[in-house]
């Protein structure tokens, strides 16, 4: 933000929240950002984001006392026109990219595999995006929200012959 001149909660690539968070990690439930531009103390800064002077729907303090965000991520840097930018982005949970959330509910299916008339595997019959060698299917849903619109996710995740994985997720 502050090498690019940039004052905006979408990244100079236009990238929002959720699509920069999701390159270093998973989350779930909320998830929030707020910037301030000019504070450099953080007395300064909070003040600003619980008061929230001129913002209509006091969307800073919101955020400050909200009682779903178990996580902070907080940036601070100098800019050029501002002297200083502070961005803090909040999340409900928040965990290493590429674990599952382990209170989300997975299925497994374990049937070996075999070729009806058609020539597909049983995994095809009802899983059109099954590879030919599908050993196991597991099957995760979840529930993401970003700017207060949630989406659902279903993630398949096909473990081949060979022991490799193919991965695939898609909006429910």
């Amino acid at each position: 933000m502050s090498k690019n001149n940039f004052s905006s909660h979408d990244s100079s690539d236009g990238k929002n929240l959720s699509e920069r968070l999701e390159k270093y990690c998973e989350w779930e439930g909320c998830l929030s950002e707020n910037i301030d531009f000019g504070g450099s103390k953080a007395v300064d800064i909070m003040i600003f984001m619980i008061v929230d002077d001129g913002v209509k729907d006091r969307t800073h303090r919101k955020n400050v006392f909200n009682a779903d965000f178990q996580f902070i991520g907080i940036g601070a840097n100098e800019h050029p026109n501002h002297k200083h930018v502070t961005v803090c982005d909040y999340s409900s949970e928040i965990r290493n990219l590429g674990d599952e959330n382990p209170n989300i509910k997975t299925s497994v299916v374990n049937v070996l595999p075999t070729k009806n008339k058609q020539g597909k595997n049983n995994y095809q019959e009802t899983d059109p995006d099954a590879p030919d060698n599908t050993k196991t299917i597991r099957i995760t849903t979840v529930t993401k929200t970003v700017k207060g619109k949630s989406t659902n996710k279903v993630k398949k995740v096909y473990t081949l012959d060979d022991g490799s994985t193919k991965e695939i997720e898609m909006d429910l």
